[in-house]
């Protein structure tokens, strides 16, 4: 419960109060000569504590404010918030995390390293700040700086509400754990996934872009047990344990399931539509089916950012052919 910056691009103003959905944490970077590539990672909230959140209605902890530096009342913004070592004060450097993350509701500097700690001891991470300023090389002004102290107050108010509405009611033994069954068919989900990827990853880059490159850097998957093992030239690179998904929240897990299942439609279509393409002289029927597949395509990317999102999740990187792709 501290400030943080707020994004206006989402309606945030100072002494609003944000409340984290995702926290995202843009240090991990590669840098490249003339570019630097943001390779954010997400660690998790506690899904509980949020959901809580998001039912808490009550409006009296405002009436224990007495601070405000002008007129009016705090609204709460729930959304993802950008979290880095630095202090962001410049209207570019704030475009540069929208674009990365254009629902981001503001940036703060302490939340990335709390939550992956909270989540390798296999606590629950859970964040409310109170808005100080808007990120947008305004920070010192003096109009701003008066805002500081209410953002804290602001902060400590609200989460103090949510304690006491009765809403935050410990969890029960089945809340603590995923269950094996859960954490098994989440693995055989991603790791089918994968293997499909693996599939359609040459045929897919010469559609678009005329182009095959080969699988010589791709990196496959395997299910084994409540395992899921990354290998590159055969050779496994890393290994994600079931006791590592075993943290991540039960929704997400079932998520990947229906994920896995509707690019599974896709990956149907293409077999039956792509087989048919060199076979066709005719020009028009040949770009409407080259149409088709380029759209099924796009779907098939909806489904895997949110599967490489969960592998990210669990800590693996994927290398620049799946990137890519």
């Amino acid at each position: 419960m501290k400030i943080s910056g707020g994004f206006a691009t989402q309606n945030v103003t100072v002494g609003d109060v944000l409340v984290s959905t995702q926290i995202v944490d843009y240090e991990l970077q590669k840098i490249e000569p003339g570019r630097t590539a943001v390779r954010p990672s997400y660690p998790p909230i506690s899904q509980r504590l949020l959901q809580a959140s998001l039912n808490f209605q009550d409006r009296s902890w405002v009436k224990s404010l007495k601070s405000r530096p002008s007129p009016g009342e705090p609204q709460v913004h729930f959304g993802p918030v950008a979290s880095g070592d630095k202090v962001i004060n410049d209207a570019q450097a704030l475009q540069r995390l929208i674009d990365l993350h254009p629902k981001l509701v503001g940036v703060e500097m302490e939340a990335g390293g709390a939550a992956a700690a909270s989540h390798q001891h296999e606590t629950n991470f859970f964040m409310v700040r109170g808005v100080s300023d808007l990120a947008d090389g305004q920070k010192g002004n003096s109009a701003v700086l008066r805002w500081r102290q209410y953002a804290s107050e602001v902060a400590a108010a609200y989460a103090v509400g949510l304690v006491r509405s009765g809403l935050l009611a410990p969890p029960g033994p089945r809340e603590l754990r995923n269950s094996y069954e859960d954490v098994s068919e989440a693995i055989a989900a991603t790791a089918k996934t994968m293997a499909m990827v693996d599939k359609l990853a040459g045929p897919v880059e010469f559609l678009l872009t005329g182009k095959d490159k080969g699988g010589a850097h791709r990196v496959q998957y395997e299910g084994a047990g409540i395992e899921l093992v990354a290998k590159e030239h055969g050779a496994v690179i890393q290994t994600i344990t079931g006791q590592d998904l075993q943290r991540l929240p039960a929704e997400q897990l079932r998520h990947i399931r229906v994920r896995e299942r509707t690019l599974e439609s896709y990956y149907a279509v293409w077999e039956d539509v792509h087989p048919q393409l060199p076979l066709m002289s005719d020009p028009m029927a040949k770009a409407r089916v080259t149409l088709q597949l380029k759209q099924t395509v796009s779907d098939m990317k909806t489904e895997l950012d949110a599967i490489f999102r969960f592998l990210t999740d669990c800590g693996l990187y994927l290398d620049d052919h799946y990137q890519r792709f």
